[in-house]
């Protein structure tokens, strides 16, 4: 690749001009300079110490304990493989270091934990590297050279603290964030490496090496190749021409792992999840829509309150209303980002490096599962952050002139507002991490914080269920289905919630309430009938297991209580055809082989009663009401046999 070593020249801008290699020439390396990566690392454990014990939760649970894939290093090729629809599919490179992870300290979740806060605090030593080395570029050196390290410090001490990092930090398989944010970083810190290189091809290769690898980790990588080139025209000090003359090599390179991504989706091109073909969200209204979800961001970026893990039940912008105000937010902040950029601005480099990361989830490609998330902002919040600490640096100096007129003590006065915010954003962000503590605390954060949330109540029902708490998971339920009338899986969980509290007249009316407006409910008609057969009514529980076959033909379990009902009438024929009807869609279910068997046994059919049995028997050896009844069967000869 060519060296970028050029002769002294003037920028096309107008700004005097030096060589690359003088763009980033850091202060002078004194004992504190040194003294400031073991700063970052110890904040950043304390910050985090008390997450090493947070449970797997929610999505963690298909990507790791259910995740057969990571159960060994190899061969490789499986190591990297992952399950369908999981968080970890199509991200190799997360699904290796998951399959690393459970090779050293099997489902005990410290070395998950401790591995996502190595790439938490290497990111922020990364940024630092970066910002640092461009406040003592060419571009910034005359107004921030004697500031660099300072400035640099604090943008990554608060990039790292910021209590919006939790989720991708603290949630084990958010990682997917982590880890490409870390090669987003590293891809660029290594360009800038390269630009200062007597010999710049190993910085090259370890730029396209971390890009290839981000990509293996999320597809939001795909910007990486777009962010150098444009890094270079705001603050390499020649032309962007020349500099692309100059390090096409690069260019080339970053722009050849988009391959990475091509060949990924090429092999798993499914996606329940993101994509064009969502009759309910189409991609105008996604785009609508994250207007509004930009500003929450940038929101909580400078105040984060509430932070919550999922935001499902985002509402959809629809009237123009609506849109304006957000989308007019938003292009202005994207107009100034591209006059900025016209302008060869710093200030023009970070928009876009919000605007760009942002893209691929905040733009238009429907996400119909997640409108939107906190985790997204990981990498963007190092611009906003970074603008925010320059922006309070610049402030302070013209604000405490007059006010303190000793720049020494100026700087005195700076560092306590940093102090101060650092200590506010990790209390914040250690009480945060504290609501991760198990996946019932976090849910009910969750629903305190997004009553609306339908799925998230209806998930802490299940944890409550789950734990024997059925009054609390009754009440989670009955939300879930107050809040989607057609939630079928709530409104059949609390049926049999409210039925183990022997409240079985309540369960049928709220299971006859819910199929008022969801009228081919299978297994609600299902379950009903078998509450109404319950309390011996089983004409009416007759009528439902017929409505749960209207609507489902093929349901085994409808054929099955039907029978069960019919037989309980005396009608047997009619008893003997649904079950051999449940056995042809179902044909190794053992308990419908007993009834089965009971009923032809009840007709005086011996031979074939005792196949079913014998059956019965086989599929469920333990099964003693299959032997009994067979005993009875072959000692009386067909004439008695044991109830079912």
């Amino acid at each position: 690749m060519p060296e970028d070593r050029v002769p002294r020249t003037k920028r096309h801008s107008g700004r005097a001009g030096t060589v690359p290699g003088d763009q980033t020439r850091p202060e002078r390396v004194t004992a504190p300079n040194r003294l400031i990566p073991l700063l970052i690392v110890s904040l950043g454990i304390l910050a985090y110490c008390n997450t090493f014990s947070v449970p797997f939760i929610i999505d963690d649970k298909t990507s790791i304990p259910e995740n057969p894939y990571i159960r060994q290093l190899w061969p490789i090729w499986r190591a990297v493989g992952a399950p369908a629809d999981s968080t970890v599919e199509r991200r190799p490179i997360v699904s290796l270091s998951l399959a690393i992870n459970y090779a050293v300290s099997g489902l005990d979740v410290w070395s998950y934990h401790a591995f996502n806060l190595a790439v938490h605090i290497l990111a922020a030593l990364v940024l630092f590297g970066i910002v640092r080395r461009t406040l003592a570029g060419d571009t910034l050196r005359g107004r921030y050279a004697g500031r660099a390290s300072v400035l640099a410090t604090a943008v990554a001490l608060v990039w790292m603290l910021h209590p919006l990092q939790t989720e991708a930090v603290t949630y084990v398989i958010q990682r997917c964030e982590t880890l490409m944010g870390l090669f987003f970083l590293l891809t660029l810190y290594c360009s800038i490496r390269a630009a200062t290189a007597t010999r710049p091809a190993a910085w090259y290769a370890a730029a396209v090496v971390s890009c290839a690898l981000g990509m293996g980790s999320k597809e939001v990588m795909v910007s990486a190749p777009l962010v150098v080139p444009l890094y270079d025209r705001v603050f390499l000090p020649t032309s962007f021409r020349d500099a692309s003359r100059r390090r096409w090599g690069l260019y080339a390179g970053l722009a050849a792992t988009w391959l990475i991504l091509a060949a990924e989706v090429w092999a798993r091109p499914s996606s329940s999840s993101a994509g064009f073909g969502f009759k309910s969200l189409t991609w105008l209204d996604y785009a609508k829509t994250q207007c509004g979800v930009v500003l929450h961001y940038l929101r909580l970026s400078f105040w984060p309150h509430p932070l919550v893990i999922n935001y499902a039940g985002w509402p959809v912008t629809k009237t123009a209303a609506e849109v304006v105000p957000p989308a007019a937010a938003v292009l202005a902040l994207l107009g100034a980002t591209l006059c900025a950029l016209r302008r060869r601005s710093w200030l023009g480099f970070l928009g876009a490096w919000f605007f760009l990361i942002l893209a691929p989830t905040s733009s238009f490609l429907p996400i119909i599962t997640e409108i939107a998330a906190e985790r997204r902002m990981y990498l963007p919040l190092a611009a906003v952050v970074t603008l925010a600490v320059i922006g309070g640096h610049e402030a302070l100096r013209v604000g405490l002139r007059r006010l303190v007129p000793h720049a020494g003590s100026r700087g005195y006065v700076e560092v306590g507002v940093l102090v101060g915010a650092l200590a506010a954003l990790s209390t914040v962000t250690v009480r945060r991490n504290h609501d991760y503590r198990s996946e019932i605390a976090i849910l009910k954060d969750l629903v305190a914080k997004r009553p609306g949330n339908v799925q998230a109540h209806y998930n802490l029902g299940v944890l409550f269920d789950r734990d024997g708490q059925i009054k609390d998971a009754a009440t989670e339920y009955a939300e879930a289905v107050r809040l989607d009338p057609h939630f079928s899986e709530a409104a059949l969980d609390l049926g049999v919630a409210l039925a183990r509290q022997r409240r079985v007249p309540e369960a049928i009316d709220r299971y006859a309430e819910f199929l008022r407006s969801n009228p081919n409910d299978a297994r609600v008609h299902n379950n009903l009938g078998v509450f109404l057969a319950s309390q011996g009514r089983l004409e009416e529980a007759i009528s439902h297991y017929l409505g749960a076959l209207g609507a489902r033909p093929n349901y085994a379990d409808a054929h099955t209580n039907l029978a069960n009902a019919l037989r309980d009438q005396g009608r047997l024929d009619e008893a003997v055809a649904h079950y051999s009807e449940a056995l042809r869609i179902a044909p190794e279910n053992s308990g419908t082989h007993y009834n089965l068997g009971v009923a032809l046994a009840k007709q005086g059919k011996t031979g074939a009663a005792t196949e079913h049995l014998e059956r019965a028997l086989a599929l469920d050896p333990g099964s003693q009401r299959a032997r009994r009844a067979l005993q009875e069967l072959r000692t009386a000869g067909g004439q008695s046999v044991a109830p079912p």
